[in-house]
């Protein structure tokens, strides 16, 4: 093995696991509070944001045109902080009263649980009393039973503050053949529409008190298949009405990204190195 073969092995085994799978969340947001700005989002601990979406054009038609020119990441504490700026409704570019936009995110693992959510001013500071409470779908899959268990799981801290009961209502889901693209992934995706029927079973009506969980199992789902969720998020004194899309595969629950790559690339490191150090014993010895 010489050292392109052991460089292109290490560049197409991290591709491997990059392609792996995606974790995808889109969420229509409308404001129930005071006028605002900008959204920020804060998931729990480290995550690799893969991709972003920042709302529908001008025009569209929609209900809900408005959309943010600029979108940033970066660490808030030990959490990882979304936040979407620079809002561009054509009219007066606030997010009035009542007034809905849709953001969405995806990420390299399924761990995107949201720890806080909440309306920022032009500055970008939290709008005083302001609070989306929100939850986002975990999910674990089981290949041999061909079962998908999704898991509602109330993180939400406010400021570091206590939590909150949250309600999940309208719970439905689907299970797809192929990925859904990120800006499709929303209730004006008509086929995707079509498809959302099936409510969760077990209850697609139910509650998460703060720091608890709720799990539902979906059967007769086939490796390879995606599962797309919807459901309605809303909790006391909230500051925003939120629907949730969340899009998961069916694959095996594996180490992260950045796991996968650590431990791949210390091997194959480790594997080259000492290739390395005998090969030039075994040239050494000839020439003695």
């Amino acid at each position: 093995m010489n050292r392109k073969v052991c460089a292109a092995a290490i560049i197409w085994m991290l591709f491997l696991f990059v392609t792996a799978f995606s974790y995808d969340v889109n969420k229509d947001v409308k404001n129930l509070g005071s006028n605002a700005q900008d959204l920020a989002v804060e998931l729990s601990g480290t995550e690799t944001v893969t991709s972003h979406y920042d709302g529908y054009p001008v025009g569209t038609g929609t209900g809900k045109d408005g959309k943010f020119s600029s979108f940033s990441t970066g660490a808030s504490g030990g959490n990882t902080k979304l936040h979407w700026q620079n809002f561009n409704d054509g009219s007066d570019n606030n997010i009035n009263t009542n007034q809905s936009i849709h953001v969405g995110w995806s990420t390299a693992d399924h761990s995107s649980n949201v720890r806080d959510m909440y309306w920022t001013d032009g500055t970008g500071a939290k709008k005083p009393g302001s609070q989306v409470f929100n939850i986002t779908t975990g999910w674990t899959y089981t290949q041999a039973l061909s079962q998908l268990n999704a898991s509602w799981d109330n993180i939400f801290s406010p400021g570091g503050g206590p939590g909150s009961t949250v309600t999940i209502t309208n719970a439905m889901y689907a299970v797809v053949n192929n990925h859904i693209p990120l800006d499709s992934l929303n209730g004006f995706n008509a086929s995707l529409a079509a498809l959302l029927i099936n409510p969760v079973p077990g209850g697609n009506t139910f509650t998460v008190s703060a720091g608890g969980s709720v799990s539902r199992t979906i059967s007769g789902v086939a490796a390879g298949k995606y599962v797309v969720f919807r459901y309605d998020v809303s909790a006391p004194a909230d500051s925003a009405q939120v629907t949730d899309f969340v899009q998961v595969p069916a694959a095996a629950d594996i180490p992260t990204l950045s796991e996968w790559a650590l431990i791949i690339f210390s091997v194959l490191l480790l594997g080259l190195m000492t290739y390395y150090v005998i090969r030039r014993r075994q040239v050494a010895g000839s020439m003695a």
